[in-house]
């Protein structure tokens, strides 16, 4: 929207896929990065091993380091799938196919003198797909949204979805939802055969 900005980062395997940095409060992380955000978010996409970032590709992460179980990690992961669910606060975000887990953030911006200022927010989504087995982590800020919403769930959910969405389909992810997943009809001469019983010319 006019007069907004905002700030997305794709991390892949330990490695940077897009930039800009926007320094920010959200919820309790204090004056950390949008990138910050999206590395935190890596321990739970890799069963508890946290990933260092690189603008570069990586035959492996020599930086990695665990910070918490495994199942730990696996249980947290499926309470933030309940996010993207219908009666979650980011319905917006679910990507067709895939399972999605992720977090909502809606924030008030720091004044100056100290303080949250009342009508100026950032709004925020980080998540994870396939929830699986996940192969991305993609942070979105939107700094001072201003088409009359400003949660995040609202704002920067959706955005995640169309990236998350086409960064799947070019990295040739497999969907690991796929009863939800649309069913094609057959063909009309491949329908009309089926119901007549007669064979196909």
């Amino acid at each position: 929207a006019e007069g907004s900005a905002m700030n997305l980062f794709i991390v892949r395997e330990g490695m940077l896929i897009t930039s800009p940095v926007a320094d920010n409060i959200l919820e309790g992380i204090t004056r950390r990065t949008v990138l910050q955000l999206a590395r935190a978010y890596t321990a739970l996409a890799d069963d508890g091993v946290l990933h260092s970032v690189s603008l570069l590709k990586r035959p492996q992460d020599t930086l990695a380091r665990r910070v918490m179980t495994p199942a730990t990690a696996r249980r947290v992961r499926t309470m933030l799938e309940q996010v993207v669910q219908k009666d979650g606060t980011a319905y917006g975000a679910r990507v067709e196919g895939y399972r999605v887990a992720g977090k909502t953030g809606t924030i008030k911006k720091l004044q100056a003198g100290g303080g949250y200022t009342q009508n100026r927010y950032m709004s925020a989504f980080v998540g994870m797909a396939p929830a699986s087995d996940p192969r991305l982590v993609i942070a979105v800020i939107v700094d001072e949204p201003n088409a009359g919403v400003y949660y995040g769930g609202l704002v920067a959910a959706p955005v995640f979805a169309q990236v998350m969405a086409g960064a799947l389909r070019a990295l040739n992810v497999p969907p690991d939802q796929r009863e939800a997943m649309p069913v094609l009809a057959p063909p009309p001469l491949l329908a009309s055969s089926e119901e007549g019983g007669g064979n196909v010319p």
